[in-house]
């Protein structure tokens, strides 16, 4: 993970779970497969729906507490999912982070779709 890349600090890429580094990953590869450069984005009404919902990482944890620090509580909290994608992407539309345990992707899909046609959002 390249966490300079993302203008995330090393002290904070390590705490973050690694479900959250992957979701940046996968969503800038994402863009580069769609051929659409991530910095024509910023300011656009793009809206950003995660499905997620395994929260092992955190458990981990706190089970050593050692690794508790100040970026805990949003490396380990699932919600922030969707808002760290959203931020480094500086886009403005809805950033939701979906746990409806296995439905959690299906869902966060049916709520991009809602959010498009409901014009909440120009794309998701």
């Amino acid at each position: 993970f390249d966490a300079a890349f993302f203008g995330i600090s090393p002290r904070e890429a390590a705490s973050m779970d690694p479900q959250q580094r992957l979701l940046l990953e996968l969503a800038w590869e994402s863009l580069e497969n769609a051929a659409v450069a991530p910095d024509s984005l910023n300011g656009s009404r793009l809206g950003v729906y995660v499905g997620l919902g395994n929260v092992d990482y955190s458990r981990a944890t706190f089970s050593n507490r050692h690794l508790i620090d100040p970026y805990f509580a949003t490396g380990v909290c699932s919600s922030v999912a969707a808002g760290r994608i959203s931020y480094t992407l500086g886009v403005t539309g809805p950033a939701a982070t979906i746990d409806t345990a296995c439905s959690s992707s299906l869902v966060a899909l049916h709520m991009a779709c809602q959010a498009l046609r409901l014009g909440e959002c120009d794309a998701a």
